[in-house]
């Protein structure tokens, strides 16, 4: 599987192979969902091309794919409106075209391009090539840079199965917020935990982590624990401190906290969300 063919084919650290990975998906799933049908050699489908260049400094995502010519105006549109947005108003737009069930694809830039975007921290580059009166083909390529100065943030936007997370190396940020029910737990988590392995050989001074879930599965559990052991050996030699979150009469949620302070040597504070309405103010 692709996963696999990075691991085994790709220099680096697990960081950008799974930095690598989450970019290769959402660039696949953008051709699944925006290639054309084309008819090539007797064969209709939608046709494309995808493959990654490695470079000393960077690494170089090219995917191609059929496009009709009609659509071709709109969708540089699109492309330039991503390409001009900073960090901040890429994290806001997403944000907002999440939540915005009223608007149409043409009146926002799509979720995947502003995904895409926001892993590879770069511009796109793009062309089209007509290709007769109906259809041109359309070349995406996106660079990423390799990491010199050890680990980056990692984000992961809210899902209905899976939570929003929040890792930010520099500040020592670790935040942890909604429902955790994946289909393969240990698949989804396994990046956080090889990212948490990394940042612990180089921790920030202090560790502030929260979490605040709805609700998780029995499989989120034992991730869990694997995540508190790590954090508990990074508090041996630095400070570490962890809200518990859970909403007035979540029994359940408030158990786990109490198990979790229990059985990990952590200095965790369990914290009742009396107004689950301004719970997203400071978070």
């Amino acid at each position: 599987n692709l996963l696999s063919i990075i691991e085994k084919q790709l220099q680096g650290t697990v960081i950008l192979k799974m930095k690598v990975f989450n970019l290769m998906v959402e660039i696949l799933q953008n051709i699944v969902n925006h290639a054309d049908l084309y008819t090539y050699n007797n064969i209709t489908g939608k046709h494309a091309i995808f493959y990654i260049k490695e470079t000393k400094k960077n690494l170089i995502f090219t995917s191609g794919n059929y496009i009709e010519n009609y659509k071709i105006k709109e969708f540089k549109n699109k492309l330039e409106s991503v390409n001009n947005l900073s960090e901040d108003e890429l994290s806001e737009a997403y944000n907002e075209t999440l939540l915005n069930f009223n608007n149409k694809n043409d009146e926002n830039p799509g979720l995947g391009l502003l995904d895409i975007k926001m892993k590879a921290k770069n511009r796109f580059i793009y062309d089209f090539y007509k290709i007769d009166e109906k259809f041109s083909f359309f070349t995406l390529k996106i660079q990423i840079n390799k990491m010199k100065d050890g680990l980056e943030k990692y984000i992961i936007q809210k899902e209905d199965d899976t939570p929003e997370i929040f890792l930010d190396p520099e500040k020592g940020t670790l935040r942890f917020k909604g429902k955790s029910i994946p289909e393969n737990a240990v698949s989804f988590y396994k990046p956080i935990i090889d990212w948490l392995h990394a940042y612990k050989e180089k921790p920030a001074d202090h560790t502030q982590v929260s979490l605040k879930f709805d609700y998780y599965n029995t499989a989120t559990d034992r991730q869990l624990v694997k995540i508190l052991l790590i954090l508990e050996e990074i508090s041996k030699n630095n400070s570490v401190d962890l809200d518990w979150y859970y909403n007035t009469g979540d029994i359940s949620m408030l158990n786990d906290g109490k198990k979790f302070k229990e059985l990990i040597d952590l200095n965790i504070e369990i914290i009742e969300i009396i107004d689950e309405d301004a719970d997203d103010d400071d978070f």
